[in-house]
């Protein structure tokens, strides 16, 4: 699936079903570059359940471990807040409500960087 792919049901466009990647209507985010972001929306998405509207995952098949690891991971939340993780960042786009903070994200960002040294300059 695209982002943005547009779903029909009987030939008809489903608006709900719609993946809510626009940015006219979420203009504001949180860039977090340096961290396994996609540990950190894997963990959003455990925490946060309820909230969730859709998620798109990829997966990459690694051949000489035979399994299938986790390599990007997008959640929509019930709000239109939109999560975005891979294993170099996260992207967190958000408009007007919000189910998480910017104190939550930083600290885990902290939590799950990438980087040994503890450099507040990454955000």
């Amino acid at each position: 699936m695209e982002l943005g792919e547009v779903y029909k049901e009987n030939g008809e466009i489903a608006f709900d079903k719609l993946f809510y990647f626009h940015f006219r209507t979420i203009p504001n985010h949180l860039f977090y570059y340096d961290i396994d972001g996609c540990a950190i929306v894997q963990l959003m998405s455990e925490k946060h359940k309820a909230s969730i509207k859709e998620v798109k995952e990829d997966w990459c098949y690694v051949l000489d471990k035979n399994i299938n690891i986790l390599v990007e991971k997008t959640i929509v939340l019930n709000t239109q807040e939109i999560i975005t993780g891979n294993g170099y960042c996260l992207t967190y786009y958000y408009g007007e409500k919000r189910v998480l903070d910017e104190d939550t994200l930083r600290e885990l960002a902290f939590k799950y960087s990438n980087n040994s040294s503890s450099d507040n300059t990454l955000f």
